[in-house]
């Protein structure tokens, strides 16, 4: 994971948060622009915070320590389509199609390239439309927006940093980058469990009441599904268009074997009028060479 964020130094700059890493040394060979050790291991998100508040660069990549990218100039094509995107805000390697009126994301909308994953999950474009991005990894257009620090989940930020982009008139995006974590990870299903529980006298900080203070937060927001229509007529317009397609190929297919036998026939008139003109004007001369007068006259 370092030595690749090592290569990307090369066109960018690199912040890191060592949020507890044993080999501090070795982070500082990287040659980061900004190097900032905790003392007292912080959340993570307090920690991305802490990198963001030292930038003001125009664009802004975020990683977990623990995600692996395979995709060679991810990072290029990112910034080039967020630069040629003014109203895209948000690019992130996974996310989901859908939040649900409780404020979490819908399970049954994965977008990533997550290896080991089903195809089915695979993002349907370069870079594919979402309502929501999970931690795993983005590319930010600065907009000012810090994490909210008190999520007991990290994928909840991410949430809520979607919901802050979508707020703002933003869209949002998943890339379709391979990529895969290096260690195990909790999955969704039982991340986000605490959205199928329904207590509203529940303890302050606890996965409930997060829940409840997502959903009186971004009420008029909610529920928000985003690409899911968009894919569906771009797919159908694509379906029709490939059927005017073949039905084009199909024509001119029968005009081109139309064609192949009027040039066929074509040929053999030519050679037939050729033969006769020359039968023709040797009986002609063969006339004259007798002293026989034309056409037997």
């Amino acid at each position: 994971m370092f030595q690749r964020l090592k290569a990307v130094t090369d066109n960018y700059s690199l912040v890191i948060v060592n949020n507890g890493f044993d080999d501090p040394n070795y982070l500082e060979q990287l040659n980061p622009r900004y190097y900032i050790e905790n003392s007292n291991v912080t959340g993570t998100a307090c920690a991305i915070n802490q990198a963001l508040g030292l930038l003001d660069d125009e664009y802004i990549a975020v990683l977990r320590s623990d995600v692996l990218l395979y995709d060679e100039g991810w990072l290029d094509n990112t910034v080039a389509f967020l630069r040629s995107r003014p109203d895209v805000g948000l690019v992130g390697i996974a996310g989901w199609h859908s939040i649900t009126r409780d404020g979490v994301p819908d399970l049954l909308t994965p977008v990533f390239r997550l290896r080991g994953h089903p195809d089915s999950n695979k993002p349907t474009w370069r870079f594919t439309e979402v309502a929501c991005i999970d931690d795993a990894g983005w590319v930010m257009r600065n907009a000012d927006f810090r994490l909210s620090e008190d999520m007991f989940d990290t994928s909840l930020f991410a949430l809520e940093l979607s919901l802050k982009y979508i707020n703002a008139g933003f869209r949002l995006y998943v890339a379709a980058i391979d990529f895969a974590y290096a260690e195990e990870r909790q999955d969704a299903t039982r991340r986000f469990a605490f959205a199928q529980t329904d207590n509203d006298e529940a303890a302050p900080g606890t996965p409930e009441a997060v829940r409840s203070a997502m959903q009186m937060k971004w009420e008029e927001l909610l529920p928000i599904t985003r690409g899911f229509c968009d894919e569906t007529y771009v797919m159908n317009k694509v379906e029709e268009l490939a059927r005017y397609v073949r039905e084009l190929e199909a024509d001119n297919a029968a005009k081109a074997d139309a064609l192949k036998h009027i040039v066929e026939h074509e040929a053999q008139l030519e050679s037939a009028i050729a033969t006769r003109r020359t039968a023709w004007l040797i009986s002609i001369i063969k006339n004259r060479l007798s002293g026989k007068p034309r056409d037997g006259k």
